[in-house]
């Protein structure tokens, strides 16, 4: 029905929007841990 897929269709916009977020503080993060690990050198693993 129509009902159903406008719910599937919002559902997946608002994972597109999760998941871009999701990265981006998933970047922001590792750059955070970069820097206090050192700064522009090799991350220390």
């Amino acid at each position: 029905s129509m009902l159903v897929f406008s719910a599937q269709k919002t559902y997946i916009i608002y994972m597109g929007i999760i998941m871009e977020n999701f990265k981006r503080i998933l970047v922001v993060g590792l750059f955070s841990l970069i820097s206090a690990c050192g700064g522009g050198g090799e991350p220390h693993l």
